[in-house]
C-alpha cells in the first residue's frame, strides 16, 4: 500500500472510483460543475446570512456563559468538598473521642453491672470519678 501524496494517473483514479461503486461519468460532471462554480464567483453564496451569523454568535455567547458558570460551580464544589473532608475528619475524631469517654465512664461506674471488662480501679481503692465515697460491691 502506498503512503504519502503520490500523483494518481487517470486510469488508476477511474479504477478506484469504479471499485467503489460510483459511476465515473457522474464524478466527471460534478467536477466540471465545481470548476464552473469556482470561476463564476458563486462561492459568495456560501457566505452566511445575517440570521445564521447572529444565531451562531448567540450560541457562542450562551456556550461561553454556561462554561464559565459551570467552571465557577465546579470550583465551588471542589472547595466545599475539601471543607467537608476536613470537617468530616474532625467529626469522626470527635465521635471516636466521645465513644472512648463513654466506654471509660461505663467501666468506672459502680452501679452498672460488669461486662467482663477489667475493673477501672483495684477493689481496695475508691471508684473512678467519685472521691470520698466508698465503693459498693454487689
Amino acid at each position: 500500500m502506498r503512503r504519502g501524496a503520490l500523483p494518481l494517473s487517470t486510469a488508476e483514479a477511474r479504477r478506484i472510483i469504479t471499485e467503489a461503486g460510483i459511476d465515473p461519468a457522474s464524478v466527471h460532471t460534478t467536477q466540471q460543475h465545481l470548476a464552473h462554480t469556482a470561476h463564476t464567483g458563486a462561492a459568495a453564496g456560501l457566505l452566511p446570512t445575517l440570521p445564521m451569523l447572529l444565531g451562531h454568535l448567540l450560541a457562542a455567547v450562551a456556550t461561553g456563559w454556561l462554561l464559565r458558570r459551570g467552571e465557577s460551580a465546579l470550583s465551588r464544589l471542589v472547595l466545599l468538598s475539601a471543607h467537608g473532608v476536613a470537617e468530616g475528619a474532625l467529626v469522626r475524631s470527635l465521635r471516636a473521642a466521645l465513644a472512648l469517654v463513654r466506654s471509660l465512664r461505663a467501666a468506672c461506674s459502680p452501679g452498672r453491672p460488669r461486662t467482663g471488662r477489667a475493673p477501672c480501679a483495684p477493689p481496695s481503692s475508691r471508684p473512678c470519678g467519685r472521691p470520698g465515697k466508698p465503693s459498693s460491691t454487689r
